[in-house]
Order: structure tokens, then C-alpha cells, then sequence
């Protein structure tokens, strides 16, 4: 029932990102940032990234960059373009199979399939994470996503 974000809005900010599954937990990825930006090397279109977050602290803790000086390398790159047939029309896709990501990065084989929550609060936003991995999809997770500033990345 949600709405597709327009994916200009979503250029020169980050987000503070949840998953839901108990699973994140083990693996460390309860917690984590996604930012966007508007790539020149790809004639200025949006893509994402994302950042590791320590994981102290729960859903009301700060959400502190690992990295040196408290500024996490930007990884997992994404285009941010419209869903693929019969997916979730009403979403916006981040597709993992992105350039700038290595060929052997694990991270190619996510879709995130993101909706605004609410037209009236464009800083939150809900999305279902898959593997595509052939034809099968298997589903990974729900996660929320919360505008919290400005992106740090630049094309």
C-alpha cells in the first residue's frame, strides 16, 4: 500500500536502516546506513551505498560509523531504478548488480524493493530485501529506513 519514492528525493542523504529478522542480530547487520547520490560517472543517475554501524546500543542507541575516525567505506553499491515486472510496482528497486561493485562482491545478489510508508513523511521508508538467484527469490528480510542527514559520497 505503499508509495514509490522518487529517487531524486532520496540523492545527497542518508538513512539509519533496521532489519527485522532475528538472524541480523548474529550476523552484525542489525544496524546499518544507506546514503544516495547522484552519479556523474553514470550520467548523473542515483545510486546507494551502504555503511557499517556498530551494534551497540539497540533501535534507540546512536547509530556510530566503524571506521577509522567514526566514518565508515562506503560498500555494496546500488542503482536505485524502477522495480522489475510484477515486482512491487508501487517500489522503487535497489538493484545490487551495480558497476561499481566488485564482480565478486556477496552483495550483488540483493534486490531491495522500497516503498514511502506515508506520502506525508518522505524521510521513512519500508523495504523487503531478496537474493536473486536465478529464478528463484528467496526473501532476506524487512528493514525500515529513516532519513537522518546529509550524504557524505559524491559521484
Amino acid at each position: 500500500a505503499g508509495l514509490p519514492p522518487d529517487p531524486a528525493d532520496l540523492a545527497g542523504y542518508e538513512f539509519r536502516g533496521w532489519n527485522t529478522p532475528l538472524f541480523a542480530s548474529f550476523a552484525g547487520i542489525k544496524k546499518f546506513k544507506k546514503g544516495f547520490f547522484n552519479d556523474r560517472n553514470a550520467g548523473g543517475r542515483v545510486r546507494g551505498y551502504n555503511k557499517d554501524i556498530r551494534q551497540q546500543g539497540g533501535l534507540s542507541g546512536p547509530w556510530l560509523e566503524k571506521g577509522p575516525g567514526g566514518r565508515a567505506k562506503p560498500f555494496g553499491f546500488f542503482e536505485v531504478e524502477p522495480p522489475e515486472q510484477g515486482w512491487y510496482p508501487n517500489s522503487v528497486l535497489f538493484n545490487y548488480a551495480c558497476p561499481r561493485n566488485n564482480r565478486l562482491d556477496p552483495t550483488r545478489v540483493l534486490r531491495d524493493y522500497v516503498v514511502l510508508v506515508d506520502r506525508d513523511n518522505p524521510d521513512l521508508l519500508l523495504g523487503k530485501a531478496y537474493l536473486a538467484l536465478g529464478l528463484t527469490r528467496p526473501s532476506v528480510s524487512w528493514f525500515i529506513l529513516e532519513r537522518t542527514g546529509r550524504s557524505t559520497m559524491t559521484g
